[in-house]
């Protein structure tokens, strides 16, 4: 019978190799690069159909009827691994390597890709472009100016709401409170720096004005709920005086107050925000952006292209070993389906000899 597969741990190959497993029945192999001369002589090396042994055939029909059969085919299995058997082995076991080495390529390929994402495709280097106008450094100045001066009132605002809240360590430590205050200027940091992680330029372009809306917005619910906590502003000394004296009058609720302090931290945040991602948008616009190719990019993908190739090298090579092992499986179908009809026809005719004979001799 014809090997149908490859035993053991370890298959040997031609030249001294092995297929080496991680314990867990997968193959961990990365493989042999250069196997494609042996498989394509595989591949190319003629099958051989052995004669039919007719006098065997003939024997067993007349000795053993149509019982013999299972004999037959036997027989001719046996006769065809013998002129075909070291072919037979030969192609499953490069059939195996091959496999193993698609996968070991495929693997390549994948640690190869993993690697390439995480690599800058290009180096980028910066020099002078657009000149400066005055302009633009007056915009970038005033940007600048303002974002300062914008996080800073709104500190100053709520540490000193903090240092009036009778809260006894914002009390004793002004400076306490100050440093308490610091988170707008992290916000306003956080969305800059989201900002500079965005390469292509229209979309940091959306990027800024989606900043620049939101502060906005925030700004303008800010405005509306100081106008509703604090309408004293507009009033005169006499309608102070009849609110204080209305039992009736009504006050901000904690929440709407709550929604004053949120919305004002937010707006300073975000427009401070928007005031520097502008103001880099300007400062690009004078810089030209030299792009050379990374070496380390190029590198990983001269690999991965190589790997690629070995990868489709050797999927091609194992659908030609296939289709051996294939051919191989049934010239061997054939050859035992001749054999028996040969058996057959040697049986019906041995049953014919005999009815003769015995109607002579009857």
């Amino acid at each position: 019978m014809i090997p149908r597969n490859i035993t053991g741990s370890e298959s040997k190959l031609p030249h001294g190799g092995g297929i080496d497993s991680n314990g867990n029945g997968k193959v961990s192999h990365y493989g042999y690069r250069d196997l494609s001369n042996k498989v394509l002589a595989a591949v190319d090396r003629e099958i051989i159909i052995p004669a039919i042994e007719t006098a065997a055939i003939r024997t067993t029909a007349i000795a053993s009827g149509r019982g013999g059969e299972s004999s037959i085919r036997e027989m001719a299995v046996r006769a065809f691994a013998a002129a075909n058997g070291a072919l037979a082995e030969e192609t499953h076991e490069l059939a195996g390597i091959m496999e193993a080495v698609r996968r070991g390529a495929e693997k390549h390929k994948h640690e190869i890709s993993v690697e390439m994402d995480a690599t800058q495709r290009y180096v980028r280097t910066h020099q002078d472009g657009t000149p400066w106008t005055v302009s633009d450094a007056v915009v970038v100045f005033f940007l600048v100016a303002f974002s300062g001066a914008d996080l800073l009132v709104g500190i100053n605002t709520n540490a000193t709401v903090l240092m009036s809240s009778g809260i006894r360590a914002f009390e004793d430590s002004p400076f306490r409170a100050y440093l308490f205050c610091l988170v707008p200027i992290g916000i306003a940091a956080g969305l800059k720096a989201l900002g500079s992680h965005i390469d292509a330029l229209s979309k940091r372009r959306q990027y800024t004005i989606a900043v620049w809306g939101i502060g906005l917005i925030f700004g303008v619910i800010w405005a509306s709920l100081f106008a509703a906590t604090f309408p004293g502003l507009t009033e005169s000394a006499a309608d102070i005086v009849r609110n204080l004296t209305d039992s009736s009058a009504s006050t901000a609720s904690p929440m709407s107050k709550g929604a004053f302090v949120f919305c004002a931290m937010m707006a300073e945040s975000l427009i401070a925000a928007g005031c520097w991602l502008t103001a880099q948008a300007i400062c690009q616009k004078h810089e030209l952006e030299n792009r050379v190719d990374n070496p380390a990019y190029l590198k990983l993908q001269k690999d991965l292209d190589y790997w690629s190739k070995v990868y489709h090298q050797h999927w091609y090579l194992l659908g030609r070993l296939n289709g051996k092992i294939r051919a191989l499986e049934e010239k061997e179908g054939h050859f035992v389906e001749q054999a028996v009809h040969y058996f057959r026809a040697a049986v019906k005719w041995a049953s014919n000899h005999r009815d003769l004979e015995d109607f002579l001799n009857g």
